[in-house]
């Protein structure tokens, strides 16, 4: 994949974790995930709206097609909350 495709998709995910689940984090780790459930559901729409969904499925299967080089890097950002693999 082009170098400068994948730090788009990193950038994009960057920006979506700390934007959008980051701040769900105090809510999940105070009452558990059924409170913040509702806003993941909501997330996860959003995820597959923007073309971000399932990086690590083949595009044929509707993911991003990402090599493991490249979905290790995603990755990394995902793991930057407990929510992260679960929304994308």
């Amino acid at each position: 994949m082009p170098t400068s495709r994948i730090d788009g998709i990193v950038e994009d995910v960057r920006r979506f974790v700390h934007h959008e689940l980051v701040p769900l984090e105090p809510i999940f780790l105070q009452q558990g995930f059924g409170a913040v459930l509702p806003a993941m559901r909501a997330a996860r729409e959003r995820v597959k709206a923007l073309g971000l969904w399932t990086p690590h499925l083949a595009s044929s299967h509707g993911g991003l097609g990402l090599g493991l080089r490249d979905f290790a890097r995603v990755s990394e950002v995902l793991g930057w909350t407990p929510l992260g693999h679960y929304a994308f």
